[in-house]
C-alpha cells in the first residue's frame, strides 16, 4: 500500500497537496477506489480511499485516524557535525529517518567543514523517508546550531553520549544503552573528531564518551550506527 503525507490528517475527507497529488495520479497512476496509507508526521496514521484522482488534486475518504506514541528509537536525538558533501548529508538524513530518529541537529563546531544546509530541503527528504518506511513520525531537522547551545540545553530523562575517538576512555554505546529505557541523545563530531575543548564541555554537561566500534567511521555511518544501537533495545 502506497503512503502519502497529509499535514492535517483527520477523519472525513481530505485532499493531497499538489506535489503528492501529482505523484499519486501521474507517477503511481492510482485510481478512484484504491486504498492508501496516510501519515501526518506527528504520529497520526490512517487508511484512505481515493474518491477522485487527477494531476491537479486527489480527494480521499478517511474513515478513522489512529495516533501512535513515539517508539524509543523515534525519540532519539542525534546532533552531528555534518559531512562536507551535500549528497552525504541527504543520504544520512534519509537513512536515519528510515531506521528511526526523532530529532536531527546539524551542528556548528570548531572543525566544521560545511556551510549552512537547506533545512526545508532536508525536511522534504525526511518526509519522503518516513513515507518509504511507513513511519507516522517525521523528525525535526535543525541546522547551523552552535555546539554549546546543544550541550547546555536541559535534556532530562535522556542518555547523553558523545562519540569519541580517544582510546581507552570510551565505553561501547551498546553497553551504555543495555537495560536503559530512556531515549538517547548522541553527539557525533566531524571527520577529524571534536576538539578537546568540546569533549571537555560535553563531559561537564553530563555526556559520557562512547565508542561506536573498533574502526574509524564516516560521519554519516556513525550516525546510522548510533541510531541502530538506539533502536535495538
Amino acid at each position: 500500500m502506497h503512503t502519502f503525507y497529509v499535514s492535517a490528517l483527520q477523519a472525513g475527507y481530505c485532499s493531497l497537496s499538489p506535489e503528492e497529488s501529482y505523484h499519486c495520479s501521474k507517477v503511481l497512476r492510482l485510481q478512484a477506489g484504491e486504498r492508501v496509507l496516510l501519515i501526518d508526521g506527528c504520529g497520526a496514521r490512517a487508511e484512505g480511499v481515493i474518491e477522485e484522482s487527477t494531476p491537479k488534486g486527489v480527494l480521499l475518504r478517511v474513515d478513522g485516524v489512529a495516533v501512535q506514541e513515539r517508539s524509543l528509537p523515534e525519540r532519539t536525538w542525534v546532533a552531528v557535525a555534518p559531512p562536507k558533501s551535500s549528497e552525504r548529508v541527504d543520504w544520512m538524513v534519509e537513512k536515519a529517518v528510515e531506521i528511526g530518529v526523532g530529532r536531527l541537529t546539524l551542528l556548528q563546531v570548531g572543525r566544521s567543514v560545511r556551510r549552512m544546509a537547506n533545512v526545508e530541503r532536508l525536511q522534504r527528504i525526511a518526509i519522503s523517508a518516513a513515507k518509504q518506511s511507513a513511519r507516522a513520525w517525521v523528525p525535526r531537522i535543525e541546522a547551523g546550531v552552535p555546539f554549546s547551545q546543544v550541550v547546555q540545553q536541559p535534556t532530562a530523562g535522556m542518555v547523553r553520549a558523545i562519540a569519541h575517538l580517544g582510546q581507552g576512555v570510551a565505553q561501547p554505546l551498546h553497553e551504555v544503552l543495555r537495560g536503559q529505557n530512556e531515549p538517547l541523545q548522541l553527539l557525533v563530531g566531524p571527520e577529524g573528531g571534536f576538539a578537546p575543548s568540546e569533549v571537555d564541555e560535553a563531559a561537564a554537561c553530563g555526556y559520557s564518551p562512547v565508542s561506536l566500534g573498533e574502526g574509524r567511521l564516516r560521519v554519516e555511518t556513525a550516525v546510522l550506527v548510533g541510531c541502530a544501537f538506539a533502536g535495538a533495545r
